[in-house]
């Protein structure tokens, strides 16, 4: 299971080693982790997080858009843009 903590040791692994090719992050919401994660991700330099549009989001998909850019935005994320 991926855990925020795990996130934060891959993303920085990965970037280390991709240099400037963009990094980017889809985590399906099944364990419940997958907002934390993607919040995690971002705070690591990750500027691609992939999200879904309430009706589709949640369960065994992406996590929404909207509660992802309302974490982003409460966490003062200053490069995010919707």
């Amino acid at each position: 299971m991926l855990t925020p903590e795990r996130t934060r040791t891959l993303v920085r692994l990965i970037k280390q080693n991709i240099g400037n090719v963009p990094a980017r992050v889809s985590r399906p919401l099944q364990h419940g982790l997958a907002p934390f994660n993607l919040l995690e991700a971002v705070k690591q330099g990750v500027r691609i997080v992939h999200t879904a549009i309430p009706p589709l989001a949640n369960g065994s998909s992406q996590p929404s858009i909207f509660n992802v850019v309302s974490n982003l935005r409460a966490l003062a994320i200053s490069r995010w843009s919707t």
